[in-house]
């Protein structure tokens, strides 16, 4: 199943440790903090993905990518912090395979990224489980 990325304004952000379904992220009170490096690093070592060129030095400028055939997913860093040291989260761009999404997201969390969840324009934020119902085929 292709997903459109774009038209469902998908992101990847930290959270807490732990989230039950539904859970929205208005009543987000703590968040798990890695830093863009550690973050970027880790997606990184995903096999598939790609830093794109940046224009700057800045981390609001790094974006990696994923690509399959006609399908590219990319990952646009946000950041948080004083000095914008903190990974803000990954918005999405782009489409790819559920699949392979789910591989990224799920290598993320098994590499130790375990706060990392799925974020849509409706403030939902998903388990992989939770994601898995909401973009099944049938949705």
């Amino acid at each position: 199943m292709t997903l459109n990325l774009e038209n469902k304004d998908l992101a990847l952000i930290p959270g807490p440790e732990r989230i039950s379904q539904p859970f929205s992220s208005v009543n987000l009170q703590t968040i798990v903090a890695y830093t863009c490096v550690e973050i970027s690093n880790a997606l990184l070592a995903i096999e598939g993905i790609e830093l794109q060129e940046a224009q700057t030095n800045s981390m609001w400028d790094w974006k990696a990518s994923l690509a399959s055939g006609a399908e590219k997913a990319i990952f646009e860093m946000t950041c948080m912090g004083e000095f914008d040291e903190i990974w803000g989260g990954f918005q999405l761009k782009g489409s790819c395979e559920k699949g392979q999404l789910l591989h990224v997201w799920g290598t993320l969390r098994e590499r130790g990224y375990t706060a990392v969840w799925m974020h849509d324009n409706d403030c939902e934020m998903y388990t992989i489980e939770g994601f898995k119902r909401k973009f099944s085929e049938n949705a």
